[in-house]
């Protein structure tokens, strides 16, 4: 593995810690009413409003600006637009810093609208890996998404360790985001120095041919599938801990040991065992099965009655959902001219985004009809997801069949 693919990995590590690296703390800034976040008279309601607002910034921002820069990285290279959003990043995590020693919660708000436009480059990332791959599409595509699981792993971890007072130190809210912004900044600095442009724009893009492709029924019918499947992982891990506690009894400590044990697998998963998959597999029919046997097999979370099981469910569980993030983006890159790459892949993280965002402001309220919510809605959109693709590929391909016959 060279150095630039690295490099780019890291990237992804550190736009998905940002996003976890605040799980653990926001609820302490919104709820303790000695923080002066919010005035000390403001109610249950409002705080947790406010608290879905800044869970869904980030991805609102990577849902509009996510196509846009795709788009600029086909047309001026990766490179440019790359560092740019690492700038944007080290701006915000200094604009939150300023926040938390200020108590401004303007602060925190355009500090996730900052990392929100930055998490757009996770698509020029996606980009950036398909220019570099030769015969290796899929490996470097199954890296980043273990990057990703890395991030996510580590990110509530190294936010709750540097807020709490442990054996090592005095903890504090503010440590997390200057690990953030220090992070970022050596990103930036071993981006700028070492990272190689891989766009070459010797001719300018014209984008009439894609915009006729994203009408294509295929492309339509994998962003209709990402987005249910997005929304329904979405709900589930947002949610998850409601379920845990409801179901299991499990305290804060049992509850983000849980996540950094799935974390682990999905990021084992993601590194070594998925890439092997997508390169033997025809794409449709692995995606197809990804999506129903996760539906399938997450229902049966609800009928583990003893805790400890969980310790060998969890690794399959993580294991079925690895394959689909990197088999979409596969497919998507599959599906578009190569020279407009980054503007596909830009879409296709919207359509990402956007489900992420919705999940947590118009669906909080189901997880108060029972505790399972997050099991069974997750569960759903998945087959629900498995199922509509299915359907639509064996449509076009009935449809495409029935013009051939025609042509005879």
């Amino acid at each position: 593995m060279n150095l630039a693919l690295i490099f780019i990995l890291l990237v992804v590590f550190v736009n998905y810690m940002g996003m976890g690296l605040i799980y653990p703390i926001f609820a302490s800034l919104l709820f303790d009413t000695s923080l002066g976040f919010v005035p000390a008279e403001a109610t249950s309601l409002f705080r947790g409003f406010v608290l879905g607002v800044l869970l869904a910034l980030m991805p609102l921002m990577q849902f509009f600006f996510s196509p846009y820069l795709g788009k600029k990285s086909d047309q001026i290279g990766r490179k440019k637009i790359l560092t740019t959003c690492l700038a944007l990043s080290t701006v915000g995590y200094l604009v939150s810093v300023w926040g938390i020693y200020t108590h401004s919660l303007l602060a925190m708000v355009i500090f996730r609208v900052l990392l929100g436009i930055s998490g757009a480059s996770v698509a020029i990332v996606q980009a950036i890996l398909i220019d570099m791959s030769s015969d290796n599409k899929a490996k470097n595509l199954s890296l980043f998404n273990m990057a990703m699981g890395a991030g996510y792993a580590l990110g509530p971890f190294i936010g709750g360790f540097f807020s709490s007072d442990n054996a090592l130190f005095k903890g504090s809210i503010v440590y997390p985001f200057i690990f953030g912004l220090l992070f970022t900044v050596l990103n930036l600095s071993l981006v700028k120095k070492y990272f190689y442009e891989t766009k070459k724009t010797d001719r300018p893009i014209s984008y009439s041919k894609l915009s006729f492709n994203l009408k294509s029924p295929q492309i339509r019918n994998l962003f209709a599938c990402t987005f249910i499947f997005s929304f329904g992982w979405s709900f589930f891990f947002e949610f998850l801990p409601v379920f845990l506690i409801g179901q299991y009894e499990y305290n804060p400590f049992q509850i983000g040991n849980f996540y950094g044990y799935a974390s682990l697998f999905y990021m084992l998963s993601s590194g070594f065992l998925v890439q092997p998959l997508i390169s033997k597999i025809k794409s449709q029919s692995l995606l197809l099965l990804s999506l129903i046997l996760s539906g399938v097999y997450l229902l049966l979370f609800y009928c583990i009655g003893n805790p400890s099981i969980l310790w060998f469910y969890v690794p399959i569980l993580a294991y079925l959902v690895s394959i689909v993030f990197p088999t979409t983006s596969y497919l998507m890159s599959n599906l578009t001219d190569k020279d407009k790459q980054g503007r596909a892949l830009g879409s296709l993280v919207a359509v990402q985004s956007i489900a992420f965002a919705i999940s947590p402001l118009f669906s909080g309220f189901l997880v108060g009809i029972h505790h399972g919510t997050p099991i069974f809605l997750g569960a759903l959109a998945f087959i629900f997801a498995g199922v509509l693709y299915g359907y639509q590929c064996w449509s076009s391909q009935d449809s495409t069949q029935e013009e051939f016959e025609d042509i005879s």
